[in-house]
């Protein structure tokens, strides 16, 4: 998928897109030893992304792009198979360069749907690619500093090359003693605060995969993005906060609605580009 953190792998660059005006739509989908000492009960579990058993295949719901009332729809999915080929080809230099490929390793904390299925895309995109995938699983019924600690390890393995933790966590987890034990470097979701902070001012760092991917999608579509009118529908820090800074760095101006927001419809239809980070099927309809 365009939003998938194998994209953010610096040794991949991004060509030259043509550019014109109009309306758009864009819906982004927007290692270690086991350590438990005090949790016997609780084993964390690592397993190869490669090893798992391959998801059942579904249509891709934006493979095709279409109109109504004048709005487009972007499509991801074409673009996405344009930029796997840079991904492989810049693993392969990667991994001739240091003689190992690089290693995305992904913290699961308990169980959630959602979250397998995210992980089922990243192992179809490991494979895809080269990537080397870890997954980390931690029971749900640990402490915030073991999972600290897990984090920690996986910043000195010299091997991994980037972290995701899954979201979401359980309630008694926080969320920021979480992410802050992420080493910078290896932040592939952009949610440590230095990489937050440096998306935030407009300074180069580590910026979110999937928000990145959003803004990506519409340059390689054709369209300018300078002056227009973006609505972006959803406030996360993960997809909506990011991809609203990206969006007024290419000098866009910007609106971000979000579940308290009156009137979305009037929004919605005003703005020359809308982005859709909701994670609420239906919330926008052909009507608006």
């Amino acid at each position: 998928m365009i939003g998938s953190p194998l994209q953010r792998w610096r040794d991949c660059g991004a060509g030259q897109r043509p550019r014109h005006s109009g309306r758009a739509t864009t819906a982004p989908g927007g290692t270690m030893r086991a350590m438990a000492p005090e949790l016997p009960h609780e084993r964390d579990r690592e397993r190869e992304l490669n090893a798992l058993p391959s998801p059942s295949r579904s249509p891709d719901r934006d493979a095709v792009p279409g109109r109504r009332q004048g709005a487009r729809l972007l499509a991801g999915a074409p673009i996405a198979a344009e930029m796997r080929g840079r991904v492989r080809d810049g693993v392969a230099s990667f991994s001739e360069r240091h003689g190992f490929p690089p290693t995305l390793a992904v913290v699961i904390i308990g169980a959630d749907a959602p979250s397998a299925v995210y992980l089922h895309q990243i192992v179809r995109s490991c494979r895809s690619t080269g990537v080397t995938g870890r997954i980390v699983e931690i029971g749900e019924r640990v402490t915030t500093a073991l999972v600290q600690r897990r984090i920690d390890e996986l910043n000195r393995d010299p091997l991994v090359s980037g972290i995701i933790v899954q979201m979401p966590l359980p309630k008694r987890i926080p969320l920021r003693a979480v992410i802050e034990a992420i080493d910078p470097r290896k932040d592939i979701d952009g949610l440590q605060p230095e990489n937050a902070g440096l998306l935030t001012l407009g300074y180069e760092g580590f910026l979110p995969a999937t928000a990145q991917a959003a803004v990506e999608i519409v340059k390689r579509s054709g369209y300018r993005l300078e002056g227009l009118d973006a609505t972006v529908v959803g406030r996360s820090n993960v997809v909506g906060k990011p991809v609203s800074l990206l969006l007024q760095r290419e000098d866009c101006t910007v609106t971000m609605c979000h579940r308290r927001t009156r009137d979305l419809a009037t929004h919605v239809t005003r703005a020359d580009l809308v982005v859709v980070a909701a994670g609420s099927p239906g919330l926008i309809t052909g009507a608006m």
